[in-house]
């Protein structure tokens, strides 16, 4: 089941807001253009905001390595917006505009991560960014400018990290979240937007959209031949109260497995 996901995490943090007129904490994003990814970096820590963290991979076609880079090309925010303090901006080097890309399925063949089920559109891939360990994966953000005039990839071939290996978990843009038991609270079902299936097949990664006021209470997965069952509970704090806002959010839990996947699986 292909995964249909509103980047809702990536955007919230690389795209700018519109400024209040009365607010003079606000700051606008410099002109990085020439520059190179390191000086890029540098300027916007002076200037208050993040650049991308993590270990920077070079594209070279449909293969990432790490590599030198040219002169900054592209940022995700305009110069001159104006944006809260410690907002990121992500900068690419080889064409006009740098966007995030998608992908929903990931393997580890012959020492080399193995990402597919990518966007259909035809990508000039720029950029991967591997993020560190936390809550049990590292994730994998691709970023580049979508060009027409080629064929869409199929498959891309990243050089891992020193010590990756099949066990390790890689997840799309965002570190999956905590289970949390005590969330006993207005408990219900996760609505499940995709799930994708880790490199060594013993657990999966599951999407769904949650509102500010619920968390993971507990997660669980069940497999019948090639067929794999997840449940995702939310639930809120016992003695919550509060209004909930209406805006939804995407997140993910990774769950273990009874046993390792057979080939051909299919999520329920």
């Amino acid at each position: 089941m292909k995964l249909a996901i509103a980047i809702t995490a990536v955007l919230a943090v690389t795209s700018a807001q519109p400024a209040a007129a009365d607010n003079q904490e606000w700051i606008p994003v410099p002109s990085l253009t020439g520059l190179t990814v390191d000086e890029a970096a540098a300027k916007l820590r002076a200037a208050g905001l993040r650049p991308e963290g993590g270990t920077r991979l070079q594209a070279r076609g449909t293969s990432f390595a790490p590599g030198p880079t040219g002169p900054v090309t592209s940022q995700s925010i305009k110069a001159g917006t104006r944006v809260e303090p410690g907002a990121r901006v992500i900068v690419g080097t080889t064409g006009r505009q740098i966007d995030f890309e998608g992908w929903n399925r990931v393997g580890f063949e012959h020492g080399r991560i193995v990402l597919g089920d990518l966007s259909r559109a035809c990508v000039r891939y720029d950029h991967a960014t591997i993020g560190a360990p936390r809550n049990g994966a590292r994730t994998i953000t691709l970023w580049g400018e979508r060009v027409k005039g080629c064929q869409a990839a199929r498959r891309l071939e990243l050089q891992p990290p020193s010590g990756w290996t099949i066990d390790t978990n890689a997840v799309p843009t965002v570190a999956p979240g905590r289970m949390d038991p005590t969330l006993t609270g207005d408990t219900r079902r996760a609505p499940r937007l995709g799930a994708i299936l880790m490199p060594n097949r013993r657990s999966v990664l599951v999407r769904f959209s949650r509102d500010a006021c619920h968390g993971v209470a507990a997660a669980s997965a069940t497999m019948r031949g090639r067929a794999i069952t997840t449940r995702v509970t939310l639930g809120t704090r016992p003695d919550h109260k509060r209004v909930c806002i209406a805006r939804r959010d995407v997140d993910s839990v990774l769950i273990a497995l009874p046993r390792p996947a057979p080939l051909g699986v299919t999520f329920r």
